[in-house]
C-alpha cells in the first residue's frame, strides 16, 4: 500500500520536531549547572580552573610511572652552604722557567744527543756544532798570545834602553801601545772561546777542536726539537725548547668585582677539562695589578699537588672558597635546567577522579652550590610543608615537555 507524498512529508516533520524536543529536554538548566558546580563531586571544572591558573605547568604521572621511576620528595630547607667561586683557567710555565736552545755561533749540527720528551739538566750537552771558522778563532788566539809574549819583552827592553838613555821615549811608548792592543785582542778572543765552550789554556797547549757543544740553559723537559743532524744553524735558529715542568702554575682570570674575594695565600681547588674526576690543590701566589686586554685580572697559583701528568696549555676549571652562609636550598637533583632556566616540581596531590599524580612546575633562581645542594629562590611562594620532587624530577619534566596539553 503506497503512502501519499504529502502524508510522508508530514510524518517526517513530526519526527524531527520530537527529536529536537528530546534534545532540549536533556540540556541541564542554569540551576542544575550551578548545583553541579557546587556539589564537590565533579572535579573536571576544578581541574580546568587549576590548569588555567597554572598556565599549563601541571605534569600528570600515572601510578605505574610513579612506581617505576621511584619518585621521591624533599623540602626546601635552610642549610649552611659554602660559597665556591668558579673560574676558567689554564696551566702555564713562567717565561723564566722555559727557554729556547740556540747555538751562539753558526755551524752544522754534527751530533744530536737528545730527543723530544727527554729530561735534561742545566749545562748538559744537547748537540755538537762544527764549523772551520772555530779553528781560525783558536789559531788567532794562539797567535796573539805569542805576540803578547814578544811585545812584553820588547817593552822591557825599551825600558832598559830608556833608563840608560840609549833609547828614545817614543820607541818605548810604541812598544807599550802595541802590547796594550794585543792584550785587548787577547781578551776579545778569550771571550769568544769561552762562549764556544773552549778552554783558552787548551788552545795555548795546541789542542785545537773543530766542533763546539750546545748546552741546555736550564733543567727540564725537551718539549720541541726543531733540528736534526746536518742542519745548518745560527744564533737566530732554535735547536730545541726546554721547559721546567716543576714550576708549572695555574693561571685564572677574574673580573674586577671578584677581586675583593681573593687574596695571596688563598687555596684553590681545580680540575682539568679533560679529567674532571681528579682534583688538584693550588695556592695563590700572585695577583696582577693591572687589567689585561679582556678587562680581566690574571691570578697565578702555585700547584701543590703532583705535577707529573700536567703540561702547559691544559685547560682547567678552578674553585675558590669564599666563606659560607645560611641559604634556602634544595638537592641539586631536584633542580631541572631547561633552555637556560631552572625549575622544580611541587607535589599537588593525587587526583582520584583521573587516577594521576599531579606536579606543578615552578621556576627558581639558582644560587651557590655546595656539594649536592644548591641555594634556590622561588618565583612563587612555597609553603614549608610543600613536597618537592627530588629523585625523578627530570622524568616528570620530560613527561610535561612531551605532552601537547590536557584533553578531557
Amino acid at each position: 500500500m503506497s503512502i501519499p507524498v504529502k502524508t510522508y512529508i508530514k510524518c517526517l516533520f513530526i519526527a524531527l520536531s520530537l527529536s529536537l524536543c528530546l534534545t532540549c529536554n536533556n540540556q541541564p538548566t542554569a540551576q542544575e549547572e550551578a548545583h553541579s558546580e557546587g556539589d564537590g563531586h565533579d572535579h573536571g571544572h576544578d581541574h580546568a580552573a587549576e590548569e588555567a591558573g597554572h598556565g599549563g605547568n601541571i605534569a600528570e604521572i600515572s601510578p605505574e610511572q610513579f612506581k617505576t621511576v621511584g619518585i621521591t620528595y624533599t623540602q626546601v630547607s635552610s642549610r649552611d652552604l659554602e660559597n665556591k667561586l668558579q673560574f676558567n683557567g689554564s696551566l702555564i710555565i713562567p717565561n723564566e722557567k722555559k727557554a729556547t736552545i740556540n747555538s751562539v755561533y753558526s755551524g752544522t749540527i754534527s751530533k744530536l744527543y737528545i730527543k723530544q720528551g727527554d729530561f735534561v739538566k742545566q749545562g748538559q750537552t744537547i748537540a755538537s756544532i762544527s764549523n772551520p771558522e772555530y779553528i781560525q778563532v783558536q789559531e788567532n788566539y794562539s797567535s796573539v798570545m805569542s805576540q803578547i809574549d814578544f811585545a812584553s819583552k820588547e817593552v822591557d827592553r825599551q825600558k832598559i834602553l830608556n833608563q840608560g838613555q840609549a833609547g828614545s821615549l817614543r820607541n818605548l811608548q810604541n812598544a807599550e801601545s802595541q802590547l796594550k792592543s794585543l792584550r785587548a785582542q787577547q781578551q776579545s778572543l778569550r771571550k769568544q772561546l769561552q762562549l764556544m765552550g773552549i778552554s783558552p789554556a787548551q788552545v795555548v797547549n795546541g789542542n785545537l777542536i773543530n766542533s763546539i757543544a750546545v748546552r741546555s740553559p736550564l733543567s727540564g723537559y725537551i718539549t720541541q726539537l726543531n733540528s736534526s743532524i746536518g742542519n745548518f744553524v745560527d744564533p737566530s735558529v732554535s735547536i730545541a725548547t726546554v721547559e721546567d715542568n716543576n714550576n708549572i702554575l695555574l693561571q685564572i682570570n677574574m673580573f674586577e668585582k671578584e677581586l675583593p674575594m681573593v687574596k695571596v695565600g688563598q687555596e684553590i681547588e681545580f680540575t682539568l677539562a679533560n679529567n674532571s674526576a681528579e682534583s688538584y690543590q693550588a695556592k695563590i701566589i700572585m695577583i696582577n695589578k693591572s687589567l689585561d686586554a679582556n678587562r680581566t685580572i690574571p691570578v697565578h697559583a702555585q700547584i701543590l699537588s703532583s705535577k707529573q701528568h700536567l703540561a702547559e696549555g691544559m685547560q682547567a676549571v678552578a674553585y675558590i672558597h669564599a666563606g659560607s652562609s645560611l641559604q634556602q636550598s634544595l638537592p641539586v637533583e631536584a633542580i631541572v635546567n631547561e633552555e637556560g632556566k631552572d625549575y622544580i616540581f611541587v607535589d599537588r596531590g593525587f587526583d582520584k577522579t583521573e587516577g594521576v599524580y599531579k606536579f606543578e612546575k615552578i621556576e627558581v633562581h639558582r644560587g651557590i652550590t655546595d656539594a649536592n645542594y644548591a641555594a634556590v629562590t622561588s618565583t612563587k611562594a612555597l609553603k614549608p610543608e610543600d613536597k618537592v620532587v627530588s629523585s625523578g624530577a627530570f622524568f616528570v619534566n620530560a613527561v610535561l615537555s612531551g605532552s601537547e596539553g590536557h584533553e578531557h
